[in-house]
């Protein structure tokens, strides 16, 4: 059992994380001299009380080093990122209307560009509010909302070559919005907000999965995990704390 103190302090952290969030804009790498990778900035424009997520805020930078440029004129979502741990390169997550619902979108900055942004899975469903987070060892996992006759928390993540899941962490019966991963000392957490406030779950630890526990989808992510493709590793949903 984790101490009350700790699970308070987390409480107070991703109430925070969750509820103020940060306005974000344009996704773009800054490289040295040499074209390496140096950080991620986001920036944000806002005009005429509209925010832009991805139009473009810095004049004269080399489009290769922005993401998703044109993704205000579609309508896309606000991003969330994360860097990988070891090779501390960034991966970018959030929602795009596909015509008739909205799909969770990724890329990452493989060194040289950003990958092309695919969806992570083909659905027919309704996600949104996409955030990404690694684990220490580097495993990217993903939550988001998955709107039908309630809202819903899943998540997913990137294990032995491609998404596994996604799995439902939420009570189906209740509307749930707002998930935040949180990977902090010993504990591997998803919160999100319900009708009587944050709800904490934490994840298990990985089994091996099943092929049909999969959800195909592409998989332009082969060497995204340094090391993967061996090992049997999998993700099973989480328990509440």
């Amino acid at each position: 059992m984790k101490s009350r103190l700790t699970y308070v302090s987390l409480t107070i952290f991703l109430s925070l994380m969750i509820v103020t969030g940060s306005v974000i804009a344009e996704v773009s790498v800054v490289v040295d001299g040499k074209g390496d990778y140096v950080n991620t900035l986001l920036l944000f424009n806002k005009s005429r009380g509209h925010i832009y997520y991805w139009e473009p805020v810095r004049k004269g930078i080399p489009s290769y080093l922005m993401l998703n440029i044109e993704g205000d004129l579609v309508g896309d979502s606000k991003p969330s990122l994360a860097e990988h741990p070891l090779n501390k390169l960034p991966c970018v997550v959030w929602s795009r209307f596909n015509g008739e619902n909205h799909s969770i979108i990724h890329s990452r900055w493989d060194g040289n560009v950003w990958t092309a942004p695919v969806p992570l899975f083909e659905s027919q469903n309704n996600d949104i509010e996409a955030t990404i987070a690694f684990e220490p060892s580097g495993i990217p996992f993903i939550a988001f909302t998955r709107k039908s006759e309630t809202s819903r928390i899943y998540v997913t993540a990137f294990l032995n070559g491609r998404w596994i899941g996604p799995f439902l962490t939420s009570d189906p019966t209740i509307n749930c919005f707002s998930p935040a991963l949180i990977f902090k000392n010993d504990i591997s957490a998803v919160a999100f907000i319900t009708p009587d406030g944050i709800k904490i779950v934490l994840l298990d630890d990985i089994p091996t999965y099943e092929t049909r526990d999969i959800e195909e989808g592409p998989n332009p992510l082969p060497e995204f995990i340094p090391g993967s493709g061996g090992g049997t590793g999998g993700f099973h949903g989480g328990k509440e704390k």
